[in-house]
């Protein structure tokens, strides 16, 4: 599922939508032009708006939905880690043929609502966001979707309205930098919430089903947030005996990255900074 329409960064709590557009500067100006169509920075020590940019219009918040998600989620399931939901084939035959972006959860699977929470989060599974909307709306969808509703309403969210719990595109789907600010920086005060949007990859096992106890890997979809997991173990791998090959191996393996890729990053661990910049640079690495 395309992302591009929001990023967020926990920071300084940056909420941005694509298309460029004249600025406002709240507290300061910038010299430089903007490619996002609405933001709003927050400095989350003094809760001063720093910088933004039409931060009252209605964007599509796409990804970001799931943050309205989790809230919902975690604050009507009194036990996440122990409270299971079963995958039915009602959340796979939804998302057919809608290009969601998907977790991997399979039909009979039985997971925590903790495991769901990060299947949700992590790689942004569509799946997971509407097996936890189904689960905690009694078996209806829309009843969750009212709840998120209501959620944003309590939190004077007046410009953000919901229809469904993971962000596909509807035209009734919508909010503002300025509500999103408001939820993301709520949500930050839940439990493991910063603790799982800061996870760029780990592995876990169904609590049930079929396929109890396989091991699966969790992925981030935003591949920047990779690099500093990334170069933290190219900076252990220099400090142990192994190979160049072993390295790439590694990283490759751990992280789901491509053999140019893995390469870049070894020659950064071997402290190869030349070999590093040409291959970081070339166009090949680039497109990938």
């Amino acid at each position: 599922m395309r992302k591009k329409i929001v990023c967020f960064l926990s920071v300084l709590m940056t909420v941005w939508l694509l298309l460029p557009q004249g600025a406002f500067a709240a507290s300061f100006q910038i010299d430089f032009d903007t490619a996002c169509d609405a933001i709003q920075l927050v400095n989350l020590d003094t809760g001063t708006v720093v910088y933004e940019k039409n931060p009252d219009k209605h964007r599509e918040p796409a990804s970001t939905t799931k943050i309205m998600t989790y809230i919902v989620v975690y604050e009507n399931v009194e036990d996440p880690e122990n409270t299971t939901v079963t995958i039915s084939e009602k959340i796979r035959d939804e998302l057919l043929g809608t290009g969601s972006s998907l977790s991997g959860i399979q039909v009979g699977d039985v997971l925590t609502v903790s495991q769901l929470l990060r299947c949700m989060m992590i790689p942004s599974g569509n799946d997971a966001a509407l097996a936890l909307a189904d689960f905690v709306g009694g078996g209806d969808v829309q009843k969750f979707v009212d709840m998120m509703n209501e959620k944003a309403a309590e939190l004077g969210c007046t410009d953000t309205h919901f229809t469904n719990p993971h962000g596909l595109h509807d035209d009734e789907h919508y909010t503002t930098a300025r509500d999103l600010a408001v939820i993301t920086q709520y949500a930050m005060m839940l439990p493991e919430f910063m603790d799982i949007t800061n996870t760029t990859n780990i592995y876990y096992k169904p609590a049930g089903g079929p396929a109890a106890d396989e091991k699966r890997l969790l992925l981030t979809t935003n591949r920047g947030a990779f690099l500093p997991t990334i170069l933290s173990r190219c900076v252990q791998l220099k400090c142990k005996p192994v190979s160049d090959a072993a390295g790439k191996a590694y990283l490759m393996e751990h992280f789901q990255v491509s053999e140019a890729r893995a390469e870049v990053y070894t020659a950064f661990a071997r402290g190869n900074v030349g070999k590093m910049v040409d291959m970081a640079t070339s166009e090949e690495f680039q497109n990938m």
